[in-house]
């Protein structure tokens, strides 16, 4: 039977979360310095450069992120529902 679902969630859980804090952390050293230090030198809080210098210029690569891992998922969810022989929920 092996060690069932719940042992599975919780490891593959904190892997997730690791890989894409990982991602997130790369995506976000590789901004152009010069609105950082623009925001910087007017005295900004390391909040505001987050979310006014640093988040602008790294969402778009972020979305590109999360919109590969959506693409893919479904495709295997559903490949790994055939063939354990779970269908998806429809609604009906």
């Amino acid at each position: 039977m092996g060690i069932g679902p719940f042992a599975r969630t919780i490891a593959l859980g904190p892997h997730t979360a690791g890989m894409l804090g990982k991602l997130y952390a790369e995506t976000m050293e590789e901004v152009p310095m010069r609105p950082i230090e623009g925001l910087r030198s007017l005295g900004a809080r390391p909040l505001q450069v987050l979310f006014w210098a640093i988040w602008p210029q790294a969402r778009p690569i972020v979305e590109q992120l999360h919109g590969a891992a959506l693409r893919d998922e479904p495709a295997s969810f559903h490949n790994f529902g055939a063939r354990w022989g779970w269908r998806p929920w429809t609604g009906d």
